[in-house]
């Protein structure tokens, strides 16, 4: 027991390794130069909630040595705190919840950005769609109107090819028509030379057919 006692003194004494710890609130705690509450102040007094560096503890723990920037010295332990003042947590809380609101509204202003885009992008599904649609019945049209063609210009083909065949057959027929006219011009004029051959006969036979007088008789 009696070793333990001046163990655990020691090891109070030994430096600890560095951690932070906070002013307590509403106070101005001096920094004084040694860990007496007679010792000389040299700083005059540091507001609750600073956050200071600590140095080591003196043999009973009552005296912490803190260090913050260039400024090194001790204050009453009973003034520190493992974590910042309420005061330091609501400032850092309302600053949390200021960046969470601002951070909130980016994300309103991105959600309506994205459903305008939305909106956008649907409006121009649609007149995809619709042109899709419209491209579709065009092709159909144009489908039907190449088939009409297509219909048309074997009729016309096969209007041509009649054409021709009447063609032919017109001229078929005029050759015959004018074979008739020559063959019944030939058969008028056969026919023509036969009655005038026929008069001359008649003429020349007539009078030889006529009961001839007698000579006493003209008397």
């Amino acid at each position: 027991m009696k070793l333990l006692i001046p163990a655990l003194l020691f090891l109070a004494a030994l430096p600890l390794q560095a951690e932070t710890r906070y002013v307590i609130d509403s106070l101005y705690v001096p920094v004084r130069a040694t860990d007496s509450p007679n010792g000389r102040i040299i700083h005059k007094g540091l507001k609750s909630g600073t956050a200071l560096e600590v140095v080591e503890l003196n043999e009973d723990g009552s005296f912490t040595k803190i260090r913050m920037g260039s400024l090194e010295g001790w204050i009453p332990s009973q003034y520190l705190l493992d974590e910042p003042i309420a005061k330091v947590r609501l400032e850092a809380a309302q600053q949390q919840l200021k960046v969470l609101q601002e951070d909130a509204g980016k994300l309103r202003s991105l959600v309506r950005t994205l459903e305008e885009n939305n909106k956008l992008l649907e409006k121009q599904s649609q007149d995809s769609n619709q042109q899709a649609k419209q491209a579709v019945e065009e092709l159909a049209e144009i489908k039907k109107i190449a088939t009409n063609s297509i219909q048309l210009n074997e009729n016309n083909k096969q209007l041509v090819k009649e054409n021709e065949q009447l063609r032919t057959e017109v001229t078929v027929l005029s050759s015959e028509v004018e074979r008739l006219k020559e063959r019944t011009e030939q058969e008028w004029f056969l026919n023509g030379v036969i009655a005038v051959g026929f008069g001359v006969v008649l003429a020349l036979a007539i009078p030889r057919l006529a009961p001839r007088r007698r000579r006493g008789e003209w008397k």
